[in-house]
């Protein structure tokens, strides 16, 4: 450690916590110091919040005209505001977040805003190199004029500044140019698809060309993470297309890991993910947990059956969750799975390789064969008394007539 320049390690902690998530923890367990510089450089780290209108604009905009409020800036671990004069004196930018409030603006909505446009613009320049660059679209209102997208945005390399996009789903062509726009530029690590009033249904199936889209986005090289934690219903089969990819073709899968979120509760007796491709249980010693307990958190595992680098970890996640539940029980409480197409070379694919795991399909086959005994005994328990009966009836017709025409 002595002998390796400080600045270089800073510079490494500096890229290792582009992640942040999950990666923190891990880095403070480095000895030689990594550690304590890993901790020192997470304290520093800077984020940023913009609000802005809109992305396009209904009439030309100068540049000196307001546009958007002014920048938030605080400490990404403690939270702590920080005040600078300028931001070109602040130093390890690493998360900037532009807020837009509608997809096109009037003059009206520039009112109460601080910033110019092209102060924006200049901000947008300082920030190219932050680890997060992220656009939050949550109140999608679409454009009935379905005009050109290109010559109304108002930062003309929008949708290749961004790295994390979170949009909110609408039925309308403008949502659909928008979003393609994002996946052609091949620039999003991160994406979050959110729920709308018109498709809150739980019957709602997404529509085939959106499908497409996102599995397209999933498997782009440079993409880490898709979330759709608002959606339920159409996610499992969208899941399942991703998996049977990557267990068929898996030359198609770039070499590199990246995961999936989305809402998922075990249905009794309906096709699910872990039993469909046998998962394993997999219990890993002195892990550190973070933020979630361990009785929330279950981890199962499927290799690929021809390459060993490739892996399918599975977080299932259970509020209610207990130790002493069984998987069947828990992933009945589950609201949510974290699943990784996970990708390792080296000592750690072999590592992962030896893991040993319960079978969970195992357990599954027999609490339904169980369930389906129990419930065949139940229907002979009440069947068979209704058919003695029938039978006893039927027996006593026949008697009478039998009767009757002996004695006429």
């Amino acid at each position: 450690m002595d002998s390796v320049p400080y600045d270089f390690v800073v510079s490494l902690m500096r890229v290792k916590l582009s992640n942040w998530h999950g990666i923190l923890k891990d880095c403070e367990l480095l000895g030689a110091n990594y550690g304590t510089v890993a901790s020192e450089m997470a304290k520093r780290l800077l984020w940023c919040t913009v609000d802005i209108p809109g992305i396009l604009s209904r009439s030309p905009l100068s540049d000196q005209e307001a546009f958007s409020s002014a920048p938030r800036l605080w400490k990404g671990e403690s939270r702590e505001i920080v005040e600078v004069s300028s931001l070109s004196e602040a130093d390890n930018l690493h998360y900037f977040s532009v807020y837009a409030e509608e997809l096109i603006i009037d003059a009206s909505d520039l009112e109460d805003k601080e910033l110019s446009l092209r102060r924006f613009r200049s901000l947008m320049h300082t920030f190219r190199f932050a680890a997060f660059r992220e656009l939050v679209f949550e109140d999608f209102q679409p454009d009935p004029l379905n005009r050109n997208f290109d010559r109304y945005f108002l930062a003309p390399s929008l949708t290749s500044f961004f790295n994390r996009v979170v949009l909110q789903y609408q039925e309308d062509a403008s949502f659909k140019k928008l979003l393609l726009m994002f996946v052609d530029g091949m620039k999003i690590e991160f994406f979050s698809l959110k729920n709308s009033r018109a498709t809150y249904d739980k019957r709602f199936v997404a529509p085939e060309w959106l499908q497409e889209a996102l599995a397209i986005l999933f498997f782009q090289p440079q993409f880490s993470n898709l979330e759709l934690l608002e959606w339920s219903g159409w996610t499992n089969g969208f899941v399942d297309r991703l998996v049977s990819r990557w267990l068929k073709s898996p030359e198609t899968v770039p070499k590199r890991s990246k995961s999936i979120d989305f809402t998922y509760r075990y249905v009794f007796l309906k096709p699910d993910l872990l039993s469909r491709y046998a998962f394993r249980r997999i219990r890993r010693q002195n892990r550190e947990y973070g933020r979630i307990h361990p009785a929330s958190t279950r981890r199962f595992d499927r290799a690929h059956p021809t390459e060993v680098k490739r892996r399918l970890i599975a977080k299932v996640y259970a509020g209610n969750g207990k130790e002493s539940d069984l998987d069947i029980d828990f992933c009945r409480k589950a609201t949510n799975m974290h699943l990784k197409f996970a990708f390792n070379e080296g000592e750690k694919a072999h590592y992962l390789k030896g893991l040993k795991g319960s079978f969970l399909t195992m357990k599954w086959k027999g609490r339904t064969y169980i369930c389906g005994v129990l419930l065949l005994f139940l229907a002979y328990l009440f069947v068979l008394p209704l058919l003695f009966l029938y039978f006893v009836f039927l027996v006593h017709i026949l008697f009478d007539a039998f009767c009757n025409a002996m004695f006429r």
